[in-house]
């Protein structure tokens, strides 16, 4: 509830200004631009409140889930087999419990809240656009379908390279964690100089994968540059001629340029949060491999009972 009347108190703005430039500027209504500020005004703390308490209530909510989330990987980590504990790295499994649990705060946190609301925004928006200019509104749909497409594309590479990076970052931690639970043994076989120089050769290794994703995370920030530049020149080439026919008055141009805005708001937002999303993908995976691993119990209700066996022992030639 709080997040529907937020994106409509955001919408204000834009409808106010329409009113100003057609009813106000245009006729030299002075007299009624203290109503409209005192409504924007008041929208605008609205938002603010709304905005606020939406955000708390989702940060909190957030955390607690994660915490829960911690609690219950590290529970079944500790019923995993021994055998299986010991072929992977303590370090490896104290990732997946600590830091892949954190990644999640994208979608389970206030980040997922501001997306939502967001498309809320736009969704209404939208609604605005087809009413004021349904051609151009069409050019516009017809544009953000184009980088919605190549987005899907681009994120799942993203993603799949953040995985293997946040892998290797598992592997180092866990590789520094023995070395540093081991100290005495290595220093006993004077293996500084051969640890550090495989640490190095695994940080170089981190690198290059880290280097891999942060170029497509890169080329995502380039594509929202080139989509906000794009829909600008086709409102100047559309909407100044409509404006300039008559299709439009000068305050519906204004209104609908500030609404494109908030219809490109959810796109740019997707763009500039593309390394957090795909690294809370990445380890909602992680954690699903974790948690489809069978623990102790599970793999004692799998075995079948053993018939009863009787007998006897016979202990001979026995002294003490």
């Amino acid at each position: 509830m709080l997040v529907v009347v937020n994106r409509a108190a955001a919408v204000a703005l834009p409808l106010a200004s329409r009113y100003v430039v057609d009813d106000v500027i245009g006729p030299r209504r002075t007299d009624l631009l203290l109503p409209v500020v005192l409504f924007v005004c008041g929208a605008v703390a609205l938002e603010a409140a709304t905005g606020l308490g939406a955000a708390q209530l989702a940060g909190v909510a957030g955390q607690r889930a994660i915490a829960e989330l911690r609690q219950g990987l590290q529970e079944r980590m500790l019923g995993l087999p021994m055998q299986r504990i010991h072929a992977s790295q303590s370090g490896i499994l104290a990732a997946r419990v600590m830091t892949d649990s954190e990644q999640l705060r994208y979608l389970v946190g206030s980040g997922l809240v501001q997306l939502g609301s967001s498309l809320l925004t736009a969704a209404l928006a939208l609604g605005i656009l087809f009413w004021l200019h349904a051609p151009l509104t069409l050019a516009l749909v017809a544009l953000l379908g184009l980088f919605t497409a190549g987005f899907g594309g681009g994120f799942r590479r993203i993603s799949t390279a953040l995985e293997r990076a946040s892998q290797r970052q598992a592997e180092v931690t866990g590789r520094l964690v023995e070395q540093l639970a081991d100290i005495r043994s290595v220093k006993a076989y004077v293996a500084e100089r051969a640890e550090a120089h495989r640490f190095a050769r695994e940080s170089h290794q981190l690198l290059r994968e880290n280097v891999g994703a942060l170029g497509g995370i890169s080329r995502f920030g380039a594509a929202g540059t080139i989509l906000a530049g794009a829909t600008g020149a086709l409102l100047l080439a559309v909407g100044g001629r409509a404006a300039a026919s008559g299709m439009m008055s000068l305050g519906s141009l204004v209104m609908y340029l500030s609404l494109t805005g908030l219809l490109l708001s959810p796109v740019i937002q997707l763009a500039a949060g593309a390394g957090e999303m795909g690294k809370a993908v990445a380890a909602l995976g992680r954690i699903a491999e974790l948690r489809a691993l069978a623990t102790e119990e599970e793999e004692d209700r799998l075995r079948t009972r053993g018939r009863r066996v009787a007998g006897t022992v016979d202990v001979e030639d026995v002294s003490y």
